[in-house]
């Protein structure tokens, strides 16, 4: 049963990886994501819940970045700077054309990525996590 959604999440996960995201064509493929690890940052995903409009319909951009919190909890300084400075949702009151701003991982100072960023397990857990908040 669950094949039945894999390809079609892969797709998707795929399409909003921010490399894709910022050509505005396929440059990384399914078979990309595997090899090296690909991750769909934090923003990339709030673009994505945007384009379906999960938000506002589904939930909220707290809600989102309390999900994002709870599936990615903060692993660096970066990552807690992330959070605690609430910058999904400082993105999403920015980001008034989200349909076409890129993305691109934030850095710190000494240039280690501090946006998380979802794996593709992580990608279909979140996934559940708003089905799960929608059903109740």
């Amino acid at each position: 049963m669950l094949q039945i959604f894999l390809e079609p999440l892969k797709k998707l996960f795929v399409d909003f990886v921010h490399q894709n995201l910022n050509t505005g064509k396929r440059s990384v493929g399914w078979k990309d994501v595997e090899e090296k690890n690909i991750v769909m940052i934090a923003r990339s995903f709030l673009k994505l819940c945007r384009y379906y409009y999960l938000i506002p319909h589904l939930l909220n951009i707290e809600q989102l970045q309390e999900f994002m919190e709870q599936t990615l909890p903060p692993v660096t300084n970066g990552e807690m700077e992330f959070y605690s400075k609430n910058t999904l949702i400082k993105a999403f009151d920015e980001d008034k054309n989200y349909q076409t701003t890129r993305v691109d991982p934030m850095k710190d100072r000494s240039g280690e990525e501090c946006e998380p960023g979802l794996h593709f397990n992580e990608f279909m857990f979140i996934l559940g996590i708003i089905a799960h908040h929608c059903v109740h």
